[in-house]
């Protein structure tokens, strides 16, 4: 304990109860008032997209008997710290580009070091793999969305691969994305 980082999505947990109880609000507020407004995400916001009942934004999919199947669903509200935020790709690219411009308006250069260096050594850093280089990048699902980003400081670089499918297709696929985003720049 304390010399190498396990990761656990129990863990996001955890650190939302954490502050709840440390500033007696609940973290979907924090979140909100913390980062959400204050980089002007507009989109963002927890759980699925899309209001209940209305077929106002795409949704995510899982298996079903006949193929894929369109679901409103996300995991389950208890793990909601570790992954129920959404947002538009404009805003997931304007919060990506305040992790590589590192704002002090955001955040204090201290927190940002702290948030981009992996603790214990080795390539994990809160939430982001960090590669030799210092470039960022985050591999996010819920089971029936995927995610890879990247923050790349050194070229200036900042990407985004989505899709409403999790499966070795599409987790291949977006990686092949990042990956050409990268040998392009």
């Amino acid at each position: 304990m304390g010399t190498q980082m396990s990761y656990s999505n129990a863990d996001y947990v955890v650190v939302a109860l954490m502050l709840e109880t440390l500033v007696n609000k609940p973290w979907e507020r924090l979140i909100t008032n913390l980062v959400f407004t204050p980089l002007h995400l507009k989109s963002a916001g927890l759980g699925p997209p899309g209001l209940p009942g209305r077929l106002d934004q795409p949704m995510g999919h899982i298996p079903g008997a006949t193929g894929l199947r369109p679901v409103r669903a996300d995991i389950p509200a208890v793990m909601a710290p570790a992954g129920q935020a959404h947002m538009n790709l404009g805003d997931l690219l304007t919060y990506l580009e305040a992790h590589r411009d590192m704002p002090a308006s955001f955040l204090s250069r201290e927190s940002w070091t702290t948030l981009h260096t992996p603790p214990f050594g080795g390539d994990y850093a809160l939430g982001w793999s960090v590669s030799a280089t210092g470039a960022l990048s985050h591999g996010g699902t819920n089971g029936k969305w995927k995610s890879e980003v990247l923050v790349d400081r050194a070229s200036a670089l900042v990407c985004a691969s989505v899709a409403n499918v999790l499966n070795n297709n599409t987790q291949s696929a977006l990686r092949q994305l990042i990956a050409g985003a990268r040998m392009s720049n």
